[in-house]
Protein backbone atom coordinates (compact mmCIF):
# COMPACT_ATOMS: atom_id res chain seq x y z
CA UNK A 1 0.00 0.00 0.00
CA UNK A 2 1.33 3.23 -1.03
CA UNK A 3 1.80 5.90 1.55
CA UNK A 4 -1.65 6.96 3.26
CA UNK A 5 -3.68 4.18 2.46
CA UNK A 6 -3.65 4.07 -1.18
CA UNK A 7 -3.49 0.57 -2.57
CA UNK A 8 -0.75 0.27 -5.36
CA UNK A 9 -2.51 -2.25 -7.79
CA UNK A 10 -6.21 -1.91 -8.85
CA UNK A 11 -8.29 -3.87 -6.41
CA UNK A 12 -12.26 -4.02 -5.81
CA UNK A 13 -12.07 -3.74 -2.35
CA UNK A 14 -9.72 -0.81 -2.38
CA UNK A 15 -11.81 1.62 -0.76
CA UNK A 16 -12.34 -1.40 2.08
CA UNK A 17 -8.57 -1.96 2.36
CA UNK A 18 -8.29 2.18 2.34
CA UNK A 19 -10.52 2.64 5.61
CA UNK A 20 -9.25 -0.63 7.50
CA UNK A 21 -5.96 1.44 7.37
CA UNK A 22 -7.02 4.55 7.79
CA UNK A 23 -9.65 4.00 11.13
CA UNK A 24 -6.49 1.38 12.10
CA UNK A 25 -7.93 -1.64 12.12
CA UNK A 26 -4.90 -2.79 9.72
CA UNK A 27 -1.17 -1.63 10.22
CA UNK A 28 1.17 -0.95 7.38
CA UNK A 29 3.05 -4.18 8.03
CA UNK A 30 0.01 -6.16 8.25
CA UNK A 31 -1.20 -4.89 5.07
CA UNK A 32 2.11 -5.82 3.36
CA UNK A 33 1.71 -8.81 4.73
CA UNK A 34 -1.85 -9.61 3.29
CA UNK A 35 -0.87 -8.18 0.23
CA UNK A 36 2.12 -10.48 -0.81
CA UNK A 37 -0.04 -13.62 0.47
CA UNK A 38 -2.89 -12.67 -1.56
CA UNK A 39 -0.92 -12.01 -4.53
CA UNK A 40 0.80 -15.73 -3.92
CA UNK A 41 -2.18 -17.25 -3.15
CA UNK A 42 -3.76 -15.17 -6.42
CA UNK A 43 -6.62 -13.77 -4.30
CA UNK A 44 -7.48 -10.05 -3.26
CA UNK A 45 -6.06 -8.78 0.06
CA UNK A 46 -9.40 -8.59 1.48
CA UNK A 47 -10.41 -12.02 0.88
CA UNK A 48 -7.27 -12.93 2.33
CA UNK A 49 -8.05 -11.01 5.46
CA UNK A 50 -11.29 -12.68 5.53
CA UNK A 51 -10.33 -16.31 5.01
CA UNK A 52 -7.32 -16.05 7.50
CA UNK A 53 -9.29 -14.55 10.28
CA UNK A 54 -7.17 -11.78 10.44
CA UNK A 55 -10.70 -9.02 10.16
CA UNK A 56 -14.17 -10.36 10.27
CA UNK A 57 -16.69 -9.27 7.35
CA UNK A 58 -18.20 -6.96 10.40
CA UNK A 59 -15.16 -5.10 11.15
CA UNK A 60 -14.59 -4.89 7.44
CA UNK A 61 -18.26 -3.09 7.31
CA UNK A 62 -17.84 -1.04 10.47
CA UNK A 63 -14.41 0.44 8.81
CA UNK A 64 -16.11 1.70 5.45
CA UNK A 65 -18.82 2.98 7.41
CA UNK A 66 -16.60 5.03 9.60
CA UNK A 67 -14.65 5.83 6.99
CA UNK A 68 -17.40 7.05 4.67
CA UNK A 69 -18.49 9.05 7.55
CA UNK A 70 -22.11 7.01 7.19
CA UNK A 71 -24.17 5.19 9.60
CA UNK A 72 -23.21 1.17 9.61
CA UNK A 73 -26.03 -1.04 9.51
CA UNK A 74 -25.75 -4.57 10.45
CA UNK A 75 -27.51 -7.23 8.82
CA UNK A 76 -27.33 -9.56 11.58
CA UNK A 77 -29.56 -7.70 14.15
CA UNK A 78 -31.99 -6.35 12.32
CA UNK A 79 -35.00 -7.71 9.74
CA UNK A 80 -35.57 -6.43 6.17
CA UNK A 81 -39.37 -6.26 5.21
CA UNK A 82 -39.99 -8.01 1.85
CA UNK A 83 -41.49 -4.73 1.00
CA UNK A 84 -38.54 -2.71 1.20
CA UNK A 85 -36.25 -5.18 -0.94
CA UNK A 86 -38.63 -4.84 -3.44
CA UNK A 87 -38.97 -1.58 -3.18
CA UNK A 88 -35.75 -0.68 -5.13
CA UNK A 89 -35.90 -1.35 -8.86
CA UNK A 90 -33.78 -4.94 -8.95
CA UNK A 91 -31.38 -3.20 -12.10
CA UNK A 92 -30.49 -0.57 -9.53
CA UNK A 93 -30.20 -2.26 -6.62
CA UNK A 94 -27.39 -4.97 -8.51
CA UNK A 95 -25.52 -2.22 -10.37
CA UNK A 96 -24.99 -0.04 -7.23
CA UNK A 97 -24.79 -3.57 -4.78
CA UNK A 98 -27.70 -1.77 -2.77
CA UNK A 99 -31.08 -2.64 -0.51
CA UNK A 100 -33.71 0.05 1.31
CA UNK A 101 -33.23 -0.45 4.63
CA UNK A 102 -36.11 1.67 6.06
CA UNK A 103 -38.67 3.58 4.73
CA UNK A 104 -40.43 6.53 5.98
CA UNK A 105 -42.82 9.17 4.23
CA UNK A 106 -39.66 11.31 3.19
CA UNK A 107 -36.87 9.57 3.22
CA UNK A 108 -35.59 5.79 2.45
CA UNK A 109 -32.34 4.40 3.81
CA UNK A 110 -30.33 2.52 1.15
CA UNK A 111 -27.24 0.15 2.85
CA UNK A 112 -24.39 -0.51 0.41
CA UNK A 113 -21.06 -2.06 0.49
CA UNK A 114 -20.04 0.57 -2.18
CA UNK A 115 -21.70 3.58 -0.62
CA UNK A 116 -19.95 6.46 -1.99
CA UNK A 117 -21.16 4.67 -5.86
CA UNK A 118 -24.93 5.20 -5.25
CA UNK A 119 -26.01 7.82 -7.40
CA UNK A 120 -28.19 9.93 -5.10
CA UNK A 121 -29.37 11.99 -8.09
CA UNK A 122 -30.37 9.00 -10.49
CA UNK A 123 -32.08 7.28 -7.37
CA UNK A 124 -33.81 10.53 -6.28
CA UNK A 125 -35.34 10.41 -10.02
CA UNK A 126 -36.10 6.63 -9.89
CA UNK A 127 -39.72 6.60 -8.54
CA UNK A 128 -40.31 3.26 -6.32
Amino acid sequence: MAKGGETTQTDPNSDIIRALVSQNYLNEADYKIAEESAHAQQTTVLEWLLSTGKISRRLAGQATAEFHKLPYVDFSVITIQPNLVRSLPENFAIQHRSIVVRSEKTSVLIASDQPKNIPLTEAKKTSW
